[in-house]
């Protein structure tokens, strides 16, 4: 049992460390599968809407199309451009005269789109002559003979491009952030904006090709901006990007580092009193052995033949002796006692949860820490019930590799989750290691550690992966994942959803005389009066901008119409100390969910129209899409 704990205070020195890194690859790894599904996700969408675009080209001709009405792309990109098929700019937004009738044909990306049917990702350039760093998305449009009739580009900026800002302000933990590297090795996104169009080191080539050969996983390795660091690599599923995760090593150790040298301390400290006690000891018993040893020596050598009868004097002494041994045995029992409750008193020390079990799974010793983990009293598992405050899928998980470690005398780590008596759940990583003694089993060694903490932070950075950081409304990407899901459900089961589509009136002019602070104000008072007005069930996003989108689920239009125009009333009756504030007022276009939509993007384009034509019918007003819902 002493040899046991002994092994569960080594073990807990190495474990420390093991599960801080085990923790900080699962981290750098989830976030970085989410920033790339997120990234895929954003250049799908914008792919996706150049095809959308491209189909009304080919019904209605290049000349009949104008970049002014396609606010949905002017959302999504910095820059758009319509091609001839010789590559001169038919079109663009925003419009520079200087870029009419220029010659595009000598770049990649239009070299790329015409020999190509898909929607090209051009690798980062820099423009003629401002050198502003941007990428673009090109398609070349054909009609029914495969013939081109246009080439459409989509350009984002790498230093303004929203989507870019976002993931540059991405953190991991307190101090990781997340890179974006092109399939050629230029830097596309990095916190520190010097970085961008910088070619990748020649250390991290390797780790390039590899990931774009299909490998995933994390590397020690140094940081671009100094230290060493942990590094995560993950490509897109569908474009040819990298993503590239980092955490610096400092961070991510820093608790088992803290740890392991408390717990060497008190180990030491506890060693050196043990030796103390081990002398002391051994001077006590020594001290009475010259005594016992001359009477055994008299008697051993003969030197009385026999005892007189009345010799009751040397049978008290030898008495005494023999008594005298059983106290310093007394004493000794005492001291070892004493030892292990030092080492019990470390092993309590410990944040995690530390146990000893026999061949049959019932706990000889167990620390605090499991108790207070699990909420479960330590005579659950004094009695070997480990999976009885288990979920019963987890505890069939558990119940297998617990008996293939006992049959394998092997290691064996898994999360799990543990059913607290008050009906909570807690996350747990729990490790056994065999402990042999002349080749048999003779028990395990185990450790539980708490990582709910880490489930909750995964889950934190799927929410905020969703939400606007200046609103606290869904941003974009939650915004497309509703509207897909409203709009399938209306196929499906016929509920319809109100879709208004809301668009500031003269903003651009508060920012440019009060400033973006006051614009800020303005876009979050906005945001409140939406979140007034609307229902639990209903859905509000912003978009882009001054742009906002609110989803109305199992709504008609006459209740929709009235909830637009109270909050176009609202908008009207804003005040602030800036004057500029008070010509602030709101266009809305409505339009609700009809089978006669074959695409999402069709419904979404009926109610920007309706929000066109109330701006052009004076603002400030609500204009219902012609098409009724069906």
């Amino acid at each position: 049992m002493f040899a046991l704990i002994v092994v569960a205070a080594w073990v807990t020195l190495s474990v420390q460390r093991e599960q801080a890194d085990l923790a900080a690859r699962e981290q750098l790894n989830h976030a970085t599968a989410i920033v790339a599904d997120a990234a895929d996700f954003m250049l799908n969408t914008r792919k996706k809407a150049l095809q959308q675009w491209a189909e009304n080209i080919r019904q209605v001709g290049p000349e009949q199309v104008s970049l002014a009405n396609e606010s949905a792309l002017k959302v999504l990109f910095d820059n758009l451009l319509v091609l001839s098929p010789e590559g001169r700019v038919l079109d663009d937004w925003p419009i520079f005269e200087s870029r009419r009738n220029a010659d595009a044909s000598f770049r990649d990306y239009y070299k790329r789109a015409v020999v190509s049917a898909e929607v090209v990702l051009s690798e980062p350039f820099l423009t003629d002559p401002n050198q502003l760093p941007l990428v673009n998305l090109s398609y070349a449009v054909r009609d029914g003979r495969g013939d081109i009739i246009a080439i459409l580009v989509g350009s984002m900026s790498l230093r303004d491009n929203s989507f870019l800002k976002a993931l540059e302000r991405t953190q991991i933990g307190l101090t990781g952030y997340i890179s974006v590297i092109s399939a050629d090795g230029l830097i596309i996104s990095h916190p520190q904006q010097d970085f961008i169009m910088q070619a990748i080191p020649e250390d991290r080539e390797i780790f390039r090709k590899r990931v774009l050969a299909g490998w995933r996983g994390v590397v020690h390795i140094e940081a671009l901006r100094g230290g060493k660091s942990l590094q995560s690599y993950e490509s897109l599923q569908d474009n040819n990007w990298i993503i590239a995760g980092v955490i610096p090593e400092e961070e991510a150790y820093a608790a088992a580092d803290q740890a392991t040298r408390t717990l060497l301390l008190a180990i030491i400290t506890a060693a050196f009193v043990v030796m103390i006690i081990i002398w002391w000891l051994l001077h006590l018993q020594m001290r009475h052995l010259p005594r016992l040893t001359n009477e055994l020596s008299r008697l051993q050598a003969g030197a009385r033949a026999e005892l007189d009868p009345i010799g009751y004097e040397e049978i008290d002494a030898l008495v005494v002796a023999f008594n005298q041994l059983l106290e310093d045995n007394h004493v000794s029992q005492q001291q070892l006692q004493q030892r292990q409750v030092y080492l019990q008193s470390i092993l309590e020390a410990s944040s995690a949860g530390l146990f000893v079990v026999d061949n049959n799974g019932k706990a000889e010793f167990i620390n605090s820490a499991v108790a207070r983990i699990t909420g479960w009293p330590k005579q659950l598992f004094q009695d070997g019930d480990w999976c009885k405050a288990m979920p019963a899928n987890d505890a069939k998980r558990v119940c297998v590799m617990w008996q293939q470690a006992l049959e394998d005398k092997s290691f064996f780590s898994l999360d799990h989750r543990y059913v607290r008596p008050e009906g909570n759940t807690v996350w747990v990583n729990c490790q056994l290691y065999p402990v042999e003694f002349d080749q048999k089993l003779v028990g395990m060694v185990g450790t539980i550690v708490d990582v709910s903490m880490r489930y909750a932070r995964e889950k934190e950075l799927i929410n905020v992966a969703n939400e606007d950081a200046l609103t606290k409304l869904a941003n974009r990407r939650g915004y497309d994942e509703k509207i897909e899901k409203l709009f399938n459900l209306h196929r499906q089961q016929q509920v319809q959803t109100v879709l208004l589509s809301l668009d500031l009136d003269h903003f651009k002019s508060v920012n440019d005389s009060a400033g973006h602070e006051v614009g800020d104000w303005v876009l979050q008072q906005l945001a409140k009066i939406i979140v007034g007005e609307i229902r639990v069930d209903d859905f509000a996003a912003r978009v882009g901008g001054d742009e906002f989108a609110v989803l109305l689920r199992d709504c008609d239009e006459k209740h929709a119409l009235q909830i637009a125009e109270r909050i176009r009333r609202e908008v009207e009756e804003l005040e602030h100390e800036h004057p500029s504030v008070k010509a602030v007022t709101i266009s809305i276009g409505l339009a609700a969910s009809s089978i006669a939509d074959e695409y999402v993007i069709d419904w979404i384009r009926r109610a920007d129209r309706a929000c066109y034509e109330a701006k052009n019918k004076g603002r400030n007003q609500v204009v219902i899409d012609g098409l009724n819902g069906v």
